[in-house]
């Protein structure tokens, strides 16, 4: 700008400073001028309309404001609220407004405001609180952290294309001058970066960005396919200050965004360190009780009451070993639960408990389930993996407390008479199906079946039965065995 308000001479014009934001492709300064560059249509004469910027920046943007406005959708305001002088109060209050942002100096002498007939003759603009106020201006988070200091996108040498391809995308090309010619390539790699945010179509197949008779889209740029081969090429998101390739370094960045970065550091060595400490502990934890527990298995031979099998006595190992050595560190991520399909294969995801002189596949005091048909046929499939109690199928009744063996054996008996007619109807093919089958899988299975065996139940009953989700284990016991007997009354007849 060759003036501003307050230096109506343009006798202490300094730089302003313009930054990009690769975050916010709406907001950024450098994508809007790649876009008016690229799509301007050059003419090969040197007159007045081949110019790049047209006019005085004032009668521009006095035109074009109030246009951009009303072709805004649902903009919230009226649009007679806003003028030229918007931008510049709006940014300079936004600025101000940041803890330990830009001083009110640095905003006033961006803004072009006088500081008064003294103050103007003693201050002029600094070109670091100048950046600090580019940065801010372009929409950058100034408490984002390292994001605040991203760099723009940028090749890693400006002969990306050669000087026939700028002839051919800027027909005006060896016109520009050496300094504004040295800005086009990263002009070009914003525009390759952004490239996906310019083409991308809403559900009907428009522009979501731009209007879909941008001149843009009519410019040597686009229709030659050079945008989409240059993006591979496009160093972008670099954060850390500086790029190693090209040596380009940030600017306007405050100290704490470069003590955020450190931070940002360490937290990555911190999480990398807390990782190796839990494998270390996890190797600890499993592959030396492993290897104490099969020294035990090929020495020792244990004759009791019940058959203890190698997997149940290598948990009993492994259990004290646990209560031996507790877990200090959680390991990381989410826990994951077996699936049903393997559930049977892995050695330590059911146990057995020592109570009563014998072995058991439950707690002492535990109390068998007595809940829908449908949950405690899940539980003869799947066990109780978060109290690590196995398969109920796998279970027999003398190895219950006593009074849970009626029970046990009414659900038992429910159970197999609905397997009866999974495998007899071809549903599932055996007991190995049935170990390897998945929740997914089961669930259809289950319905198929219990819908089958209820129809039936009901001819005799006359009476709709509830769904397996509402009738309990032992009701259902009870009507099946009532059905029984009806069948064999009417077969004996």
């Amino acid at each position: 700008m060759s003036k501003q308000k307050g230096d109506q001479t343009g006798e202490r014009i300094k730089p302003k400073h313009v930054f990009a934001n690769p975050y916010e492709p709406v907001l950024c300064p450098v994508l809007a001028i790649a876009l008016h560059v690229f799509s301007i249509t050059f003419r090969a004469d040197n007159d007045e309309k081949s110019k790049l910027f047209l006019g005085s920046p004032y009668d521009v943007c006095t035109k074009w404001l109030p246009t951009a406005l009303n072709r805004i959708g649902d903009l919230g305001y009226d649009v007679k609220d806003f003028g030229t002088h918007s931008f510049r109060k709006g940014i300079a209050d936004f600025s101000s407004g940041f803890m330990n942002g830009p001083s009110v100096l640095a905003i006033f002498l961006r803004a072009g405001w006088s500081l008064g007939q003294v103050q103007d003759r003693y201050f002029s603009s600094a070109g670091g609180n100048d950046h600090l106020c580019g940065r801010v201006a372009a929409g950058l988070d100034f408490n984002s952290g390292s994001r605040f200091s991203v760099l723009p996108p940028h090749f890693a040498n400006a002969d990306v294309i050669s000087r026939e391809q700028w002839q051919h995308i800027c027909p005006c090309y060896h016109e520009f001058p050496v300094g504004f010619r040295a800005c086009l390539p990263y002009f070009l790699a914003s525009l390759a970066y952004h490239y996906d945010w310019i083409v991308a179509l809403d559900s009907n197949g428009n522009y979501l960005h731009l209007a879909k008779e941008h001149p843009f889209f009519q410019s040597r740029v686009f229709t030659s396919g050079l945008l989409p081969d240059l993006k591979s090429l496009v160093i972008s998101n670099v954060i850390s200050g500086r790029c190693d390739i090209t040596g380009m370094t940030a600017t306007g960045v405050p100290p704490h965004i470069k003590l955020h970065r450190k931070l940002d550091r360490a937290k990555k060595e911190i999480v990398k360190l807390k990782k190796l400490i839990v494998k270390n502990q996890k190797e600890l934890l499993t592959k030396m009780p492993k290897k104490v527990t099969k020294n035990i298995m090929a020495n020792v031979r244990i004759e009791g009451v019940q058959q203890v099998s190698r997997n149940e006595l290598a948990d009993i190992f492994d259990t004290a070993f646990d209560r031996r050595f507790p877990q200090g560190i959680t390991s990381v991520g989410p826990v994951q639960v077996p699936n049903a399909a393997v559930a049977e294969e892995q050695d330590n995801l059911f146990r057995v408990w020592s109570w009563g002189g014998m072995f058991h596949p439950v707690p002492e005091n535990w109390d068998f389930p007595t809940g829908n048909v449908k949950s405690i046929c899940d539980m003869f499939v799947f066990g109780i993996p978060a109290l690590r109690i196995r398969p109920f199928r796998l279970i027999s009744s003398k190895s219950l407390a006593r009074s849970d063996q009626s029970n046990f054996s009414k659900a038992d008996f429910v159970f197999k008479t609905l397997m009866g007619n999974v495998y007899h109807q071809g549903l599932l093919s055996d007991e190995t199906a049935l170990r390897d089958i998945t929740f997914e899988l089961w669930d259809k299975v289950f319905s198929e079946i219990f819908g089958q065996v209820i129809n039936a139940i009901e001819v005799f009953h006359e009476k709709k039965i509830r769904k397996a989700g509402e009738i309990s284990i032992i009701t259902m016991y009870d009507k099946i065995r009532r059905y029984n007997k009806a069948v064999d009354l009417i077969s004996s007849v």
